[in-house]
């Protein structure tokens, strides 16, 4: 034997010899790698089918104890009736009328008990519910009943089947037994309703957790619960599958692998796990797609097999170079250790955050004391494993490109990651990393540094200095808005009535007619940007009234009719259904114009539909994610939709901007829509947009809706224009410092039949006010003149003549004024824009309100 070893030896020492013996070396490792990997695989598929086995039957198992444990609540209470039944007669036989006694008086109610019902023995049926206190119903509706009636006999509790209950639609499981008190005749039954909700809310988070199929099913075949689709397989009778008689056939638990049970037909195929309630003749059953179940394990056996062929090609890449790369180790050893020492000392002591990772098999061989505290792991938990295995990247797919650029460019600097430390902290590294070569490959030095408060620290003053922006470009809008309010509606407030008389006295054939119309129509248009203008900024007062929304919606509707060419079809699907909101009728009103102008404007001139619509709908946590902000509850939705040409995303995502339009210049102000979004914020409202290019816009407006129907509001002077009030020669003096306004407001009285004394000085009209009271009926001021303001004019006169009634007419009326006017006791306060609507009629209604007819 020593001689066979030295020959051998001598043999291996030889250049022949020592090829064939790293041949051979090769040779076996190869079958090594390629038997062990095949066996892995194997073990881990095997491995992978356990697991899954031990986590489905824990899963079913959890589900069969929920459902034990909910009937046998439902049984509880039936018994219970049943004791106090027993007690209540007191030994004697129980009549129909004590059964409903003793079953009014109980109130075992929850959230998975819906209702108790009683059924003598005729078939006459009582119920006490909550939901539905007490009605009489046909025995015969509910397929259990005739059954127990014709077997008193029978003791133990029945599950009929599951059905949506005809007057609310829940879906319920109903519970039923016989009564027959102690030692007395058989008097009927009673039963109680499972809510299938309860159920569905468990097994919904059962299912979501595994991505799985999960379901309870009678012994008699019928679906009670099915999620996901729930509610599709209420009742769906399952006994003519093939599965259904397998498990049936099988004990109390256990698993089967099919298709298309509980499923669609054709499904993917499924492991089944089922376990059969203790007690009760209903199953439990918990699923998951074996391709799930496999995924992992496929991934892992594809890993495993490109970890051995990366690791063969090693092995015979190493076996090439070895003999060549021989003696030049034994030259290198002592100056390699003395390197490796003082390398060492250096890593490990760095304050910088390092670590070693050899990239052909992408695992970590060394890491200083500071990557290690970076990452929440101890040397012997970091080192020797990969980054898949610690998990320490947030997103994998975000790891290959940042290989790919390494491997490409060699080094990284400052590239920045999401890592995720041992605890699953989150956290953003700059990554500075050099790749070096030895003779183990490639070896990555990288050094990690966590700047997450850093990026914390500049996203919160990127949001301070937005909301900053914001908040600075809203105050300039609403201070310029209240700034030329007032001046630009005295102007229009002359243009306006000066046109409007001077339209009165030109007949409508006449040539300047045509051109009068024109700045009518201009003027109103700048009044009505005016408007909006306020209202964006919030600068017009808001009057919310408790009011029906659809007169609000109807009255629109009329005027918008008024306005819209033949060719632009109007569709109302307004409910008939009495809806209340809290809300601001003209604000509400102009919402509704500008969606409906937007929508025809959307149409570009050609034929089209738009279809308003009005319904009653609630709120939950499974409506419309982009409503998630508002409360739960129930909300009057109205939609405005046109057949027009849509919006981009791009559109979409600025649509409610200040000032953003895609109409051509002159012909959109871009205060529509943003107008539209304040207004029902301030109504504490919502509002969506469906649309896209080619397919029309939907505009969904959601609005509160009050608890109690609202009376109709009291109709405001100027709420609706018509023909001007007539007066009767009563004596009106009007106060104002413009010249053109008094001129303008002298002509329109007296064409009104109104005697007028006007005034251009406080002073003055204070004066003829003080030495004659009586010689005036009522007095017109404007608010903002330069010596005494309208509230000074009408405090001073209310210390004298509290009788007489005072108008204030301002370009700007916002809350402090108002306030100011109720304090002097002004009777009403108009919009000076409106003065040839609005003033003789508020004039008539003032001096004769009509509570006085």
């Amino acid at each position: 034997m020593a001689a066979l070893l030295s020959a051998l030896k001598q043999f291996a020492e030889t250049p022949r010899g020592a090829r064939q013996v790293l041949l051979s070396f090769v040779a076996l490792t190869v079958a090594a790698i390629a038997l062990q990997t095949g066996w892995a695989i194997q073990q881990d598929r095997q491995l992978t089918m356990d697991t899954e086995q031990t986590h489905g039957l824990t899963a079913v198992r959890l589900l069969e104890e929920h459902a034990k444990q909910t009937l046998r609540d439902a049984e509880g209470n039936l018994d219970a009736l049943v004791r106090a039944i027993d007690a209540a007669a007191g030994g004697k036989p129980a009549d129909s009328d004590l059964i409903r006694s003793v079953l009014a008086k109980a109130q075992p109610f929850n959230s998975v008990l819906k209702s108790l019902q009683y059924v003598d023995p005729k078939g006459g049926a009582w119920v006490n519910s909550i939901d539905y206190p007490a009605y009489q119903t046909d025995a015969d509706d509910r397929s259990y009943i005739p059954f127990l009636l014709s077997h008193p006999g029978h003791a133990e509790v029945m599950l009929g089947r599951p059905f949506p209950r005809y007057y609310d639609s829940e879906p319920v499981l109903p519970v039923a037994r016989n009564i027959r008190p102690a030692g007395a005749r058989y008097e009927g039954l009673i039963s109680t309703d499972i809510s299938i909700a309860y159920f569905s809310r468990f097994y919904n988070r059962v299912a979501s957790n595994g991505h799985a199929l999960v379901a309870l099913y009678s012994d008699a075949g019928h679906v009670i619960v099915r999620v996901p689709d729930d509610k599709a397989w209420l009742g769906r009778d399952l006994s003519a599958t093939e599965s259904f008689g397998k498990i049936k056939a099988m004990g109390s638990e256990g698993s089967v692998q099919a298709s298309g049970f509980l499923d669609a037909s054709g499904g993917a195929p499924r492991l089944y796990f089922f376990k059969k309630v203790e007690g009760y003749p209903v199953t439990a059953i918990y699923a998951r797609e074996l391709n799930d179940v496999l995924a992992a394990w496929r991934i892992r056996s594809r890993d495993r097999a490109g970890f051995s062929a990366a690791i063969l090609a090693l092995v015979g890449l190493l076996s090439f170079f070895l003999l060549w790369h021989m003696r030049w180790l034994g030259r290198s050893r002592a100056s390699l250790k003395t390197s490796e020492a003082k390398f060492s000392n250096i890593f490990h002591h760095s304050p910088v955050p390092l670590a070693l990772m050899r990239m052909a098999d992408d695992t970590f061989v060394e890491a200083n004391d500071s990557v290690l505290r970076l990452f929440g792991y101890k040397s012997d938990e970091f080192i020797g494993r990969t980054p898949q295995q610690l998990g320490i990247w947030a997103s994998v797919a975000e790891r290959r490109p940042y290989l790919e650029l390494l491997v490409a460019q060699r080094h990284l600097d400052q590239y920045e990651v999401r890592f995720l430390d041992k605890a699953g902290k989150a956290m953003i590294c700059l990554v500075s990393a050099q790749l070096f070569e030895t003779d183990d490959g490639d070896i990555a030095i990288i050094s990690p540094i966590d700047v997450s408060k850093q990026r914390e620290t500049e996203s919160s003053v990127r949001a301070l200095e937005l909301q900053l922006r914001e908040a600075q470009k809203m105050e300039a809008i609403g201070t310029l808005a209240g700034g030329i309010a007032h001046d630009f509606n005295n102007i229009l407030a002359a243009i306006l009535g000066n046109v409007g008389l001077a339209r009165m006295e030109v007949d409508k054939s006449h040539p300047a007619r045509s051109f009068l119309d024109e700045i009518n129509r201009a003027a109103v248009r700048a009044r009505s940007l005016v408007q909006q203008i306020l209202a964006f900024s919030r600068r017009q007062p808001q009057q919310l009234v408790a009011q029906g929304l659809r007169p609000i919606v109807d009255e629109a509707m009329a005027l918008l009719r008024a306005t819209l060419p033949a060719r632009v079809a109007l569709d109302l699907e307004l409910s008939d259904e009495p809806m209340s909101v809290l809300a601001d009728a003209t604000q509400l009103q102009q919402v509704l114009m500008n969606l409906c102008t937007n929508a025809w404007h959307a149409l570009s001139g050609s034929t089209g539909r738009i279809r308003v619509g009005m319904a009653r709908q609630r709120l939950d946590a499974y409506s419309d994610p982009r409503l998630a902000q508002l409360p739960q509850g129930d909300y009057a939705h109205l939609w405005v939709a046109d057949s027009g040409v849509g919006m981009s995303a791009e559109v979409l995502a600025r649509v409610f901007e200040p000032f953003f339009t895609t109409k051509p210049v002159g012909q959109g102000t871009g205060l529509g829509l943003a107008v539209v979004h304040g207004i029902v914020k301030a109504h504490q409202g919502g509002i969506t947009i469906d649309s896209a290019p080619g397919k029309g816009t939907t505009f969904h407006l959601y609005l509160p809706l009050l608890e109690t129907e609202a009376q109709a509001p009291v109709t405001q002077p100027g709420d609706n224009l018509g023909e001007l009030d007539q007066g009767s020669n009563e004596r009106v003096l009007y106060l104002d410092d413009d010249e053109v306004m008094v001129l303008m407001v002298e002509r329109l009285l007296r064409r009104s039949g109104y005697q007028v004394s006007c005034f251009m000085e406080a002073g003055e009209a204070l004066q003829a006010l003080l030495q004659q009271p009586p010689a005036f009926d009522i007095l017109v001021t404007d608010f903002n003149m330069p010596e005494m303001s309208g509230l000074d004019v009408a405090q001073r006169l209310h210390m004298v003549a509290p009788r007489l009634p005072v108008i204030i007419s301002s370009g700007f009326i916002n809350e402090e004024l108002l306030a100011g006017a109720h304090e002097c006791g002004v009777r009403a306060v108009m919009q000076k824009q409106n003065t040839l609507e609005e003033l003789p009629r508020l004039i008539h209604r003032t001096l004769y309100p009509p509570h006085a007819d």
